[in-house]
């Protein structure tokens, strides 16, 4: 814990180590204050560090398989095998990243806080406005009792003599069980194309998540008011 201020001096080729003065109790608790804030900023950006981790090694794993020209059933049977496995590490970090959020601002704020009020307002509005974010938060329960979210893998060669390989949703495979799916997420299942892209939904749900991240690292009223005390 710092107590004072301290400063070395050069004088006479020795070094001096002078107090300068001793921190008032208000003083102390600002700092108490500040260090908690970052701590708490630390942890909120290793969570969302982890939901860009995951969406990368995803991503790039696919790139790589892209580039190969000499794929056969078994190699393709792997690539849907590692892509189901990178997906769900994705969707449970996402996952977790919006749920430990939310919680964190709950316990930090108050139930009744603005900064609470927002993070619950900026939720709605993705679920809202958003399929990917309604499916894929929904996606990772269903991963996690029924099965795998990829369905379908598709690859050809491009006029570049490039293979192109393409991940699937079925919608068929996703909503012919018992899985009970939030009733707007059924309505967007049964209203969706036989099978549809993996990753345009993947790239909008990750722009949610940024958005959520922006959302959640503004200052809140208490920090407001700590640092208009430290720099008055």
């Amino acid at each position: 814990m710092i107590k004072s201020l301290a400063v070395y001096k050069l004088a006479n080729g020795e070094k001096i180590f002078n107090v300068e003065g001793v921190l008032s109790s208000s003083e102390l608790a600002i700092i108490d204050r500040c260090s908690l804030s970052l701590s708490n900023y630390d942890k909120y950006k290793t969570l969302f560090q982890m939901v860009t981790d995951n969406y990368l090694d995803l991503t790039q794993y696919l790139d790589k398989e892209e580039k190969q020209t000499k794929h056969n059933a078994e190699s393709i049977r792997r690539v849907g095998r590692t892509a189901n496995r990178l997906t769900i590490n994705y969707l449970s970090s996402a996952k977790l990243f919006i749920e430990l959020s939310e919680k964190n601002i709950k316990v930090a704020c108050g139930e009744d806080s603005n900064e609470f009020k927002e993070w619950k307002t900026a939720t709605k509005k993705e679920f809202t406005e958003n399929f990917s974010y309604r499916f894929l938060y929904h996606l990772r329960n269903f991963t996690q009792h029924y099965g795998f979210p990829i369905g379908s893998i598709s690859s050809s060669f491009t006029n570049e003599n490039k293979k192109d390989i393409t991940l699937y949703f079925v919608r068929d495979s996703l909503i012919s069980n018992n899985y009970n799916w939030q009733k707007d997420v059924m309505k967007d299942l049964k209203q969706a194309p036989e099978k549809f892209p993996v990753f345009k939904v993947i790239n909008d749900y990750n722009g949610c998540m940024a958005r959520l991240y922006q959302t959640g690292v503004l200052p809140t009223k208490s920090e407001k008011h700590t640092l208009r005390n430290l720099f008055r």
